[in-house]
C-alpha cells in the first residue's frame, strides 16, 4: 500500500496532501487494486476526478479482473458509475468469473446502475457460471433489479 491508496480511503480531500503523495497514480496493492478502485469505496467524487485528471487508468484491473466500475456497482451511486463511463470505464469488461460490471450491479440489487448500464448499451450477457445478470439477480433476492431487467 502506498500513502496515496491510505489517503484515498480517508475519504477526505485535500489537494495539497494528495499532491505531495501522487508519485504513481496507477500503483497497486498486493491483491492489484488501484487508488482509483479504493476510491469507489466511498466515492467521493474530488478524489475520483482528481485521480483521473493525474493519469488513474479507468480500466486497471486487479488480481481478480475487477476494474473501478466493478467496485463502484455495489454502492448504488449512479454518479459515479458516470462518471467512470464519461472518463472511458469499458461497461463490458468481465471480471475473472466472467460478470460484467451488469452482473455486479445485479447482485448488489443496484437497480439505477443497471438502467444506466443499459441506456449506455450494456449487453446482458452470462458470466462462466452460465447466469445472465437476471439470473445473478434472482439468485440473490435482488427484486428492484430483477424488475429493470424484466421490463427491457
Amino acid at each position: 500500500w502506498t500513502d496515496l491508496h491510505k489517503l484515498v480511503l480517508t475519504n477526505d480531500f485535500n489537494k495539497d496532501l494528495f499532491d505531495a503523495h501522487l508519485h504513481d497514480v496507477n500503483s497497486k496493492t498486493s491483491t492489484g487494486s488501484s487508488p482509483l478502485h479504493l476510491s469507489t469505496i466511498d466515492g467521493n467524487q474530488e478524489i475520483i476526478i482528481y485521480l483521473i485528471r493525474r493519469g488513474a487508468r479507468v480500466n486497471s484491473t486487479n488480481d481478480r479482473g475487477e476494474t473501478p466500475l466493478h467496485w463502484a456497482c455495489k454502492t448504488g451511486r449512479t454518479s459515479i458509475i458516470k462518471l467512470l463511463i464519461k472518463a472511458g470505464a469499458d461497461i463490458s469488461t468481465p471480471d475473472l468469473d466472467g460478470n460484467t460490471a451488469l452482473h455486479w450491479a445485479a447482485e448488489h440489487n443496484s437497480h439505477r446502475i443497471i438502467k444506466v448500464l443499459l441506456q449506455r448499451g450494456a449487453k446482458p450477457t452470462k458470466n462462466n457460471q452460465n447466469q445472465t445478470p437476471l439470473e445473478v439477480a434472482a439468485s440473490n433476492l435482488a427484486t428492484k433489479a430483477q424488475k429493470v431487467f424484466l421490463s427491457q
